[in-house]
């Protein structure tokens, strides 16, 4: 529905309209006289709208002033509408704002306390590989999908050779080529409570959705073994975020 401005057409086109008649019980009434009785059922609506239009906004008064001392306090975030329902969502506990980045950094390091416990060499940080994760895990959101290869059928090496990525290494008499990798879907939000207007969200911190990442990564024998390669020496981490707090993470080793 598009947004603006109404202008009603009352029908009037000129001074002489303002003499034209109504008829009421055979008589001819001419416009802006009116009758006791008339008068009387004009002023009992008026009475009524205005007690109604009152009483209306003294509760969105109440509302306001109780949604502003909760985002004093701490205790929501922010309110916004969801695509997919259009109703209302408050968010509690946030940390303001959420951030990818932070998320990044903090998984690259519950990596490497992993690797270092199991008697592992760090892996380093890689800029690039970073951006090639991070374009898969937002592609992903935007299309819906939850896979390694893309719908085009783009699999980790195939997407790392797209962006001018090489990932070889010389291991005496063998070698190997190409990307390993991880991926994941969580929430930026841990549970949610109903009431008859609002869905409340309890928001992650950054630090708690990189733990979770880790911790699940490192609990699947499969997603573990990427983490334990001894010859990976290198990784790239990149986190995607939409509207509806959905995020997705994909680790790219080499």
């Amino acid at each position: 529905m598009a947004k603006g401005f109404f202008k009603q057409n009352v029908g009037l086109t000129n001074r002489d309209s303002e003499r034209r008649h109504r008829v009421k019980g055979g008589r001819h009434l001419p416009t802006g006289r009116a009758s006791s009785f008339t008068r009387l059922v004009g002023s009992f609506v008026s009475k009524i709208t205005g007690a109604a239009f009152t009483a209306l906004m003294a509760l969105v008064g109440i509302f306001l002033l109780g949604y502003v001392a909760a985002m004093l306090s701490g205790q929501i975030g922010s309110i916004y509408a969801l695509s997919n329902g259009g109703h209302p969502v408050s968010l509690s506990n946030c940390e303001a704002p959420l951030s990818t980045g932070k998320i990044e950094a903090a998984v690259h390091s519950g990596i490497n306390l992993q690797r270092a416990q199991n008697g592992l060499a760090q892996l380093a940080f890689d800029d690039s590989l970073a951006r090639i994760a991070r374009l898969h895990s937002l592609d992903m959101l935007e299309r819906n999908y939850f896979e390694h290869d893309t719908p085009e059928g783009l699999d980790p090496t195939a997407r790392g050779l797209n962006a001018g990525y090489t990932c070889h290494k010389v291991f005496g008499s063998q070698y190997a080529d190409g990307l390993s990798e991880n991926i994941i879907k969580t929430t930026s939000w841990s549970a949610k409570t109903y009431n008859s207007a609002f869905e409340t969200r309890d928001c992650k911190s950054n630090d708690q959705i990189a733990q979770e990442v880790v911790d699940w990564w490192f609990n699947s024998p499969h997603h573990r073994k990427n983490i334990l390669t001894a010859t990976f020496d290198r990784e790239g981490i990149g986190v995607g975020e939409d509207k509806d707090g959905n995020i997705l993470v994909t680790e790219d080793f080499c």
